[in-house]
């Protein structure tokens, strides 16, 4: 009996110091720093952790996958999309924090003020925030004005719906002091829109023009629309003719949408309507000029043109 107990308790000890050994080895493991180089994996939605480990394995971030696997398993930690960037000295309890916390690859991206929303999805396309073609140029003109030109901070592959809707929010956040109905608004951000493609610099003057211009029932005469139309940067003489709503020497009263996603301060020119009698401008040798009536613009054309 006695000799039995010995040996029960020989192979008990054997057993706790074998549990011991793997437990150590275990917890090691997970803490044991390999270094991964510079890596990249993309995780897609409800992708299966046994793919994810697999494609970590192959890559070298990991090794001994079935031991990732068996934590997964027991622990139930989730894995959020997206794509992920590892680097340097990495254990795979690092690993599993990153994926655990979407600690994914981002990338920071600044939209200049006046920027067009095709440009701005250009933009997000160029640097994998969007899939190509995932935002139809149907949509331009609904999200046009709305995307509000600042630095943020995307995800990679985050998608249109979220990076656009993250655009569209801080919009409605900056310009919600102002105060406006959606149709009041949208009259504000067509004519600041107008306003800093025209010239940013003199905005109260050409805002002015402009609503002096609406008020009288003139054609606005404004290029920047009919470029925007035309995807232009310089117009011939026969675009003048171009049979588009944009094309403000025909048509009379704003453009259907905006032709820019305008800056606060275009929006705030927009917003004040300034008091005043101007009705024309030109720019000539990189400025703007302003004048009551046509007689004076003309004037003033006669007369640099013969100094020319």
């Amino acid at each position: 009996m006695k000799k039995i107990f010995i040996i029960e308790a020989f192979f008990g000890i054997i057993t706790t110091a074998v549990l011991v050994f793997l437990l150590i080895t275990y917890i090691s493991y997970f803490h044991k720093k390999i270094d991964v180089g510079h890596q990249t994996v993309r995780v897609e939605k409800n992708e299966s952790i046994t793919n994810v480990i697999k494609e970590l394995a192959g890559k070298g971030i990991i090794r001994k996958p079935s031991w990732l696997w068996y934590y997964y398993k027991v622990a139930r930690t989730k894995v959020q999309a997206g794509v992920y960037s590892f680097s340097g000295m990495l254990s795979p309890l690092d690993i599993v924090e990153k994926l655990k916390l979407g600690k994914v690859e981002t990338v920071s991206l600044t939209f200049p003020e006046g920027i067009t929303a095709k440009s701005a999805v250009s933009i997000l396309e160029a640097n994998q925030v969007i899939k190509p073609g995932s935002i139809s140029k149907n949509i331009y003109p609904f999200i046009e004005g709305y995307l509000f030109p600042d630095t943020y901070t995307f995800k990679i592959d985050e998608g249109a719906v979220s990076a656009i809707t993250k655009m569209i929010v801080h919009f409605q956040n900056k310009t919600k002091r102002f105060d406006l109905t959606d149709k009041k608004l949208r009259k504000i951000l067509i004519i600041a829109s107008l306003i800093e493609k025209e010239s940013i610099r003199k905005g109260r003057k050409v805002s002015e023009v402009i609503h002096n211009r609406l008020k009288r029932n003139m054609p606005l005469g404004l290029d920047s629309a009919l470029q925007y139309a035309l995807g232009k940067n310089r117009l011939n003489h026969a675009d003048f003719n171009a049979a588009t709503p944009y094309n403000l020497y025909k048509n009379r009263g704003l453009p259907p949408t905006p032709i820019s996603n305008p800056s606060l301060k275009a929006i705030q020119y927009a917003s004040d309507a300034p008091k005043g009698n101007l009705l024309y401008f030109l720019s000539y040798d990189g400025s703007t000029f302003f004048f009551t009536n046509y007689k004076k613009e003309k004037e003033w054309i006669k007369i640099h043109k013969k100094k020319e």
